[in-house]
């Protein structure tokens, strides 16, 4: 609706009625969903006007005005509570069977920016994944050194690494097989720098930021670039931003991010806690943790 931003519409939904539309979508035939739409919009418009129980801090009688006897179309509601997919009409829908968790293919994003972007050259590739990518490739990570202890005891398949140990670069001369590369996994991971609590209406969170080594990031982005986009300022003419990454970007050797502490207190614990004690924080209850079996993962990659 028009002037009902997130706030508002977070505010609003502690009234129930998104449960009571969700409820009526899924139990009532679409033929009577205008008939009950008609009680659950009075229901609304009052919330908006009157704020019974202050959830929404002040009256919004002009937003209440403003809901129409069309809104929500039933038809659209249903698209979001029972959508197209491939199991409808029958279908017989996907096999996940073999579907495990992944880590992003590095070499193959490198290798789509150069031939699709303008700015795919190969300091282009790499100041925009200095940028954009490397923070949420080192949560992945992490991400997967925490569900690597309950796949192994549960006898799951292990989350497949970051990129392969034998890799190769393509080039215009032809493809270079490379032996081993240097893994990216905990033993990347330098220090942590600091810690904030991330607040929000909803929920609050702490987080650490921590600073990691981005060596092997690198060297697989550059395994799938392969010399394509040779830019000149001839070629580039008046693409402004494609010029712009003419400018040699220099890759840091080390990166910083923010990581949620309930993933950091999991796959680095050792780590966490040192970092409280050097900085004498205070101890709180499950503030320093034992060191898990966790700490050892850096093995664990290395030998992988």
């Amino acid at each position: 609706m028009p002037g009902c931003g997130a706030h508002i519409a977070h505010q609003l939904s502690l009234y129930g009625l998104g449960e009571l539309l969700l409820d009526a979508a899924n139990d009532i035939p679409f033929s009577e969903l205008p008939t009950f739409l008609i009680s659950w919009r009075a229901k609304l418009r009052h919330a908006l006007s009157v704020d019974p129980d202050g959830h929404l801090g002040r009256k919004y009688a002009a937003l209440a005005n403003a809901v129409s006897d069309t809104f929500p179309n039933p038809t659209t509601l249903l698209r979001y509570t029972a959508p197209t997919t491939s199991w409808s009409d029958g279908g017989p829908g996907r096999d996940f069977s073999e579907l495990r968790p992944r880590q992003p293919d590095i070499a193959k994003l490198a290798s789509l920016c150069e031939r699709f972007f303008s700015w795919g050259t190969s300091s282009g590739i790499l100041e925009k994944f200095d940028s954009i990518i490397w923070d949420g490739a080192c949560l992945r990570m992490l991400t997967d050194v925490r569900d690597y202890w309950c796949t192994s005891s549960c006898n799951l398949p292990l989350i497949e690494p970051l990129f392969p140990q034998d890799w190769t670069i393509e080039t215009r001369a032809g493809v270079h097989h490379r032996p081993a590369m240097p893994p990216f996994n905990v033993s990347s991971i330098l220090r942590i720098t600091s810690s904030k609590m991330n607040r929000a209406p909803a929920m609050s969170f702490k987080s650490y930021r921590i600073e990691f080594s981005t060596g092997a990031l690198i060297l697989v982005a550059k395994s799938g670039i392969k010399g394509l986009r040779a830019a000149t300022l001839n070629t580039l003419g008046n693409d402004y931003h494609a010029v712009n990454n003419l400018k040699s970007f220099q890759p840091r050797s080390r990166h910083s991010a923010w990581i949620p502490a309930s993933i950091l207190r999991h796959a680095l614990p050792e780590m966490v806690n040192d970092f409280h004690k050097s900085h004498k924080f205070k101890t709180v209850v499950g503030e320093l943790l034992p060191p898990g079996p966790v700490s050892g993962m850096s093995n664990y990659h290395l030998s992988s």
